[in-house]
């Protein structure tokens, strides 16, 4: 499982507390949101990051006109 799984199981844990009106149920419930919480904490840790990058282009115009005073 990735972190984000991790997560969404936290998220049903705690949505499920919300609605269960036994005390005893919803600490469970609370505490196995906590336990999926962390799991994926560590997990978002193990896994590498992505990170995208952009090079910014030179407009053509300004390359050319450049282009064109250095062979002048």
């Amino acid at each position: 499982m990735n972190a984000d799984e991790y997560r969404q199981w936290a998220l049903k844990c705690l949505l499920i507390a919300r609605r269960t009106t036994d005390p005893e149920k919803k600490a469970r419930l609370v505490d196995m949101a906590a336990t999926w919480s962390l799991l994926a904490h560590k997990r978002g840790q193990q896994e590498p990051t992505v990170q995208q990058q952009q090079q910014v282009q030179p407009k053509e115009g300004k390359n050319l006109k450049r282009k064109a005073q250095r062979t002048s």
